[in-house]
C-alpha cells in the first residue's frame, strides 16, 4: 500500500470522527467525484468551549477552513479563519498563528480535532460581551443611578418604620396609607415586647390609665386632631404611644 492510499484512508477515518463530533457544524467542501477519493477540505464552525456550569451566552465564534492535501497528515495542512465575530483583527492573527504552531507539532498524526479543540478554548477565553457605544454606556449608567437612588429611598422608608415616628405615623393616618400604618405597629409591636421582656412585663400589666392620660397629653402635638384614642384597646395605645410608655414605666 502507498504512503499517499494510507493517507487518505487516515484522512477518511478523521473526516467521520469529525462528522459524529461536530454534525451539522461540519461541511465537507470537496467537489464528489464517483468512485474518487479526494484529500480532505472542510468548513467548521467552532463555538466556545462550554464550561462545566453549561450554557453560556456566545459572543465569539468563528469558521475554521482546512485543505489537506494527497500528504496529509505528514504535512501542515492549509488553514483559514473566516466569519469571525466578538473577535478583533489582532485576536484572530494570534490564533492563526497558533493554529500552524500547533499543526507544525503534530505532524505525522491526524491533527485537526486537536486544532479544533484549540480553537474552543481560544473562543471561551474571548468570550465577552461586546463594549457598549457611549449613548448605551450612558442610559446603563442612568439606569443603575436610579436603581441606586430607589434602594437609598427604601432604606430611608425602613429606617422611619423600623424607629418611632409620630410625624410618619401622623402623615400615614392623614393619608390613610394603611400599608405603612400596619408597618409602624408591625415594628412596634416587636419593639414593645423586647421593652416589656427585659423588664419581666406583660401587656395586660401596663398601666393602661397613666398611658392613655399621656397619650392625651401628647395628642395635640403628635396626632391627628380626629384621632379618637378612646376608640383603641389597651394594646393599640401601647403600640401607638410606644414613646410615652417608656416615659411611664
Amino acid at each position: 500500500m502507498s504512503s499517499i492510499s494510507s493517507n487518505q484512508e487516515r484522512q477518511d477515518e478523521e473526516y467521520q470522527v469529525l462528522e459524529s463530533i461536530f454534525g451539522s457544524d461540519l461541511v465537507d467542501l470537496r467537489h464528489k467525484v464517483w468512485k474518487v477519493s479526494r484529500p480532505m477540505e472542510l468548513k467548521l464552525t467552532l463555538k466556545p468551549q462550554q464550561s462545566m456550569g453549561g450554557q453560556s451566552e456566545v459572543y465569539a465564534q468563528l469558521d475554521m477552513i482546512v485543505k489537506c492535501s494527497a500528504q496529509y497528515p505528514d504535512v501542515v495542512p492549509e488553514i483559514t479563519l473566516s466569519n469571525w465575530k466578538g473577535l478583533s483583527n489582532s485576536h484572530v492573527e494570534e490564533l492563526k498563528s497558533q493554529l500552524l504552531k500547533e499543526a507544525a507539532e503534530n505532524i505525522g498524526e491526524v491533527m485537526l480535532w486537536q486544532l479544533a479543540t484549540y480553537v474552543q478554548e481560544f473562543l471561551h477565553k474571548h468570550n465577552k460581551p461586546p463594549e457598549l457605544s457611549f449613548y448605551e454606556q450612558m442610559m446603563t449608567n442612568k439606569k443603575q443611578q436610579e436603581e441606586r437612588m430607589q434602594e437609598q429611598e427604601r432604606v430611608k422608608q425602613e429606617e422611619k418604620v423600623t424607629s418611632y415616628d409620630p410625624s410618619a405615623l401622623q402623615s400615614a393616618w392623614t393619608n390613610k396609607d394603611e400599608k405603612v400604618i400596619q408597618q409602624l405597629q408591625r415594628k412596634h409591636l416587636l419593639q414593645l415586647e423586647s421593652y416589656l421582656h427585659q423588664r419581666n412585663l406583660q401587656l395586660d400589666s401596663v398601666p393602661t390609665d397613666q398611658v392613655a392620660e399621656k397619650l392625651l397629653c401628647h395628642s395635640a402635638l403628635n396626632y391627628p386632631p380626629h384621632f379618637n384614642f378612646a376608640d383603641l384597646n389597651v394594646v393599640s395605645i401601647v403600640l401607638i404611644g410606644f414613646t410615652v410608655l417608656s416615659e411611664t414605666l
